[in-house]
């Protein structure tokens, strides 16, 4: 290979290797050690050593970035025409926003009372329901 050859090689493989993180790098490097024998065998045994550590990585960097720029807001919904929740708005909440709801006061007590009511019956409804099923099975 003639130095204008090599130099050639090393900026195209300085363009095909070049954004590979540093520790997946590093373990293409020394596996391209063991095995290679010709010049033209170490950039196929960097990337192909590489690849899952690298996009693994990167994977993980785009899930940080996404996440530091769209951080998860836990939040109540406003109430229409500023009136308070229904009971019925309430139940249809995930149990989570209504903890939220009730640890923040947010929902008024009277609703949050009727709202206790409703899901302690609803599991005596349920109760009734399995024991029915488990005496006729």
């Amino acid at each position: 290979m003639s130095q204008g050859d090599r130099a050639e090689w090393i900026k195209v493989a300085k363009v095909t290797i070049g954004d590979i993180p540093a520790g997946p790098f590093q373990t293409g490097c020394a596996a391209a050690r063991r095995k290679c024998r010709f010049a033209n065998e170490l950039v196929p045994t960097i990337l192909e050593e590489s690849a899952q550590w690298a996009g693994w990585l990167r994977s993980a960097a785009r899930r940080a970035r996404a996440e530091w720029e769209n951080p998860p807001v836990a939040f109540l919904p406003s109430p229409p025409e500023d009136r308070p929740l229904t009971v019925d708005e309430v139940l249809k909440m995930a149990p989570e926003i209504v903890a939220l709801g009730r640890k923040n006061r947010a929902i008024d007590a009277d609703v949050l009372e009727q709202f206790d009511c409703i899901i302690a019956e609803r599991h005596r409804l349920d109760a009734i329901v399995a024991a029915r099923k488990a005496a006729s099975g």
